[in-house]
């Protein structure tokens, strides 16, 4: 795809522009940076991971808050800028705390930066990975900074880009490169972040569709290993520890009145809950639950149509159904907040920068989709930071809801006009 010189120069301007103000964040405002994702969880999980403090890293199992936990209180004790309100808490699985064992050495804005420069050198390698031309790919990177949730994932130092976007670009990489049994046990690293395994699902749906079975093996096999090491280095009461804060965690975040940033719950379950007085959650939550399960099999059933499409190549399957896998994250994910949302970048940089003469109706009809997703979110985004009062989740994920489901019609009425 060719793109203006001029729209190459802003995409580049935008970048540094954002970098510098990541940039400032970092060095020039103490107090902002203790309240970041990355301080105030991962470093802290690495801090207790070198020290051996695995007590302190999940609440005790009679807790019903995060707030004065043994994790809570050593986050404050690492963090003398965090205010006194601010609760810490971690609820990634054991063996994710040792990765950030090495930066909790650092002071802690040098690691912070660290984190962030990490995620930028994941998404670089992503878009090396999914995007043939180096000065495309390079480009493309450039062009991710326009999508806001990428750069909210990037300054709060989330783990989105290492942990899900990294290894779902490198296991696209695989799969289209005919090495399906490596393709699936570098899927199973999203695991590590687990809201994301649907696009991974989605790819190795198609590759079953294809006749294609190592993906399946490698994906379950890499998962069960990853279980098992987290079992034999953690212990048994460590890990039972985590799976009771995964509960206490649901309980919490789907009550508005104990905290949570209801304006960037951006998952139509999650959402819709947050929306509804507590006493009808017991009600709510299995239907929302179920509902997203079967949103979840539509887009599975769409994956099998697109590997039976006989005007389809096999790159274009393996890309639309990455792409798909993308957009049904916020219908079917219970859990997920307006920065996991960079886990969409990848799918639409591949079909912006990856052009595909094969099927040329199919690509302009979901390049017209994801366009308005990007224009959405971005909207809504300039929205949260402006006027919170304004930003209303459940327009936003009622849109996100029915651009999934456009993509799902397309997808099936491509299929039965092939049919006919």
């Amino acid at each position: 795809m060719k793109l203006p010189p001029l729209l190459y120069q802003v995409f580049i301007f935008w970048t540094i522009l954002c970098i510098l103000l990541i940039l400032y964040t970092d060095l020039k405002l103490p107090d902002l940076l203790a309240q970041s994702d990355y301080l105030m969880t991962f470093h802290c999980a690495g801090y207790i991971a070198a020290h051996g403090l695995w007590p302190s890293l999940y609440p005790p199992p009679e807790a019903l808050t995060f707030a004065g936990a043994p994790f809570d209180k050593q986050a404050h004790a690492l963090l003398p800028h965090m205010p006194s309100w601010s609760v810490a808490e971690y609820m990634y699985m054991p063996l994710s705390a040792y990765i950030f064992a090495p930066f909790s050495l650092l002071p802690t804005g040098a690691s912070m930066l660290a984190w962030q420069l990490t995620s930028i050198a994941a998404l670089t390698a992503g878009n090396l990975l999914t995007i043939t031309r180096l000065n495309r790919a390079l480009i493309a990177t450039c062009a991710a900074f326009t999508f806001i949730p990428l750069v909210f994932t990037l300054w709060i130092g989330q783990v989105g880009l290492v942990f899900a976007l990294l290894p779902l670009a490198a296991g696209y990489h695989l799969i289209r490169s005919g090495r399906y049994l490596a393709a699936g046990i570098t899927l199973s690293l999203v695991v590590l972040k687990p809201q994301m395994l649907v696009p991974a699902l989605f790819l190795t749906v198609l590759t079953l569709g294809l006749k294609h079975y190592k993906t399946a093996l490698g994906l379950a096999g890499g998962t069960l290993f990853i279980g098992a090491l987290n079992y034999l280095i953690a212990g048994p009461a460590l890990c039972q520890d985590w799976l009771r804060c995964l509960a206490l965690s649901d309980r919490i975040y789907s009550d508005p009145a104990k905290g949570v940033a209801v304006h960037l719950a951006t998952s139509l379950p999650r959402a819709i809950l947050l929306s509804q007085p507590v006493s009808m959650q017991p009600v709510l939550k299995p239907a929302l639950y179920a509902l997203a399960g079967l949103l979840l099999l539509a887009g599975l059933a769409a994956v099998v149509k697109i590997a039976r499409n006989t005007t389809l190549s096999d790159p274009a399957k393996i890309k639309y159904s990455f792409i798909l896998g993308a957009l049904a994250l916020p219908s079917v994910v219970p859990h997920l907040f307006l920065y996991d949302l960079g886990a969409l970048a990848p799918a639409a940089l591949i079909l912006f920068f990856e052009p595909d003469k094969n099927a040329p109706a199919l690509q302009r009809r979901f390049k017209i989709i994801l366009g308005l997703l990007w224009l959405c979110i971005t909207i809504y985004c300039l929205i949260l930071v402006t006027n919170t009062r304004l930003a209303s989740p459940l327009f936003m994920v009622a849109i996100m809801f029915a651009l999934y489901l456009r993509a799902l019609t397309v997808i099936f009425m491509q299929h039965r006009e092939i049919a006919d």
